[in-house]
Formats: structure tokens, C-alpha cells, sequence
């Protein structure tokens, strides 16, 4: 039988199902990832707003949950923090887009991660709010998400001489799997990354081909180490937004 749960929830994607019904993809504080029917939510008298289901939406939700693999029902469900700048400011939309896009290939897990929910709605927050440049927020989150997918790059190893072979997630000095080690600079700016928090984006100045090229790595870095990740359609947009 189905259980009434209280949660937090992401939105991942969202995608018609009918002429008046979608299908969602929302990560959830208490049950990981879910898939969830809304019927009538396009009609225009439907009691559960369309506009709740945008990329990266906070919402707080009430869910039919079964232990049954299918989709899930929503019993009652209301905006958790209204975004006042991702839906207006241009630079900062094409980011959530981007992320929702990395999200969806990353996230598959049916059970809770609280920690990793914390981080992605304290970042989404962050951008959000922030009056700081945003030109590198994208390149952090995607490093510091690695640490809770469970491939954070490891640097105990770093020195002068060292560079990062994106296959082994480790600094090396000798040319071992060179197709996938960084150069140096590329190496310097990943040690960088890991060392930076959001309030550090302002002194993070590089040329954009630096940054586009940066981005690069780090999305080959994913692609190495999550299974199935697939090309992000959105990056194009992305780099024509911050060019």
C-alpha cells in the first residue's frame, strides 16, 4: 500500500505525458530520485500550477510513495523557495539549464542522500541570490559535486612536477594513460577549483577560452566516471551566453 511522505524536492526534467498530464523527474531529500505523474496540470483550472515543475524548482511535496518500481503520485505539493533571479537574469538561466541537464545524467539513485540534496539547493540558492560573478559558478559545482558522486579529484599526490590524469582521478608525475593527464595549467586550475568556495567566484578571473576549455575537462572528467553520461546539448548555449 502506498505511504503519504513529507519531502523537499528538486525538479530534474519535466516532459508532456498527454494532452493535459506531464511526467517529472524530481530528486528528493527523503526517497533520491523519483518519476512522477501529474495528471491535468496543463489544463487551465488544474489545482497544481505548471510552472511549479522548471528546472531546479524547490518544492515541498506530499507524495504517494510505493516501494513498487513505476511512477509515483503527488498528493500535495507548493513552492519551497520562489527563485527571484534564475528565471530573469540570462546567465544565470542558461546555468540552471546546463546543471538540470548535468543533474539528469548523474543522478539514478532511488534513496536518499541528504548531503547531496543540501549541497544542490544551498548552491541553487547561492546563484540565485548572489550579486558576485556567476561566470565561473558552473565550473565549482561541477567540481564539488564529485564529491558526492564519489569521484572528487585526488590531489594528495600534487606537486611542482604533477599533472592530473582525468581517467585515474589522481595527480602523477610520469606520462602513465597520458591521453587522458591534463597539462599544467589545467592541472593548476582543477587544484584551484577544489580549494575555492562560492564566495571565492569574484577573484576567479580567467579569459573565457581558458574557462571554455576548463569546462571541457572537467565535463570529459564526467563522462570517464558516470556511467552512460551522455553529450550535454546545453553547453553550446552555455558558451555562447558567456563568450
Amino acid at each position: 500500500m502506498p505511504i503519504n511522505i513529507n519531502t523537499e524536492g528538486i525538479v530534474l526534467h519535466s516532459f508532456k505525458y498527454n494532452e493535459t498530464s506531464i511526467i517529472t523527474r524530481i530528486y528528493t531529500k527523503e526517497l533520491g530520485l523519483q518519476s512522477y505523474l501529474v495528471p491535468g496540470v496543463r489544463k487551465k483550472k488544474s489545482t497544481i500550477k505548471y510552472n511549479l515543475f522548471q528546472p531546479l524548482s524547490t518544492l515541498e511535496m506530499i507524495v504517494y510513495h510505493n516501494d513498487k518500481p513505476g511512477l509515483q503520485r503527488i498528493k500535495e505539493i507548493s513552492c519551497f523557495k520562489k527563485y527571484q533571479q534564475i528565471p530573469t537574469d540570462i546567465k544565470k538561466t542558461t546555468i540552471a539549464l546546463f546543471l538540470s541537464e548535468i543533474l539528469i545524467n548523474c543522478l539514478k539513485e532511488q534513496e536518499a542522500n541528504t548531503k547531496l540534496f543540501e549541497f544542490l539547493k544551498q548552491s541553487l540558492f547561492y546563484l540565485d541570490n548572489s550579486k558576485d560573478k556567476v561566470s565561473g559558478f558552473h565550473l565549482l559545482f561541477l567540481m564539488q559535486l564529485t564529491k558526492y558522486l564519489g569521484f572528487y579529484p585526488n590531489l594528495k599526490q600534487k606537486n611542482t612536477n604533477s599533472v592530473f590524469n582525468l581517467k585515474e582521478g589522481i595527480c602523477q608525475n610520469n606520462k602513465y594513460n597520458s591521453q587522458y593527464c591534463l597539462d599544467k595549467q589545467s592541472s593548476d586550475l582543477f587544484e584551484k577549483l577544489c580549494q575555492m568556495k562560492y564566495e571565492d567566484l569574484n577573484e576567479f578571473s580567467l579569459p573565457t577560452h581558458y574557462k571554455k576549455t576548463l569546462l571541457e575537462k572537467i565535463i570529459t572528467y564526467y563522462k570517464l566516471h558516470v556511467e552512460g553520461f551522455k553529450d550535454i546539448k546545453s553547453l553550446k548555449v552555455l558558451e555562447a551566453v558567456f563568450d
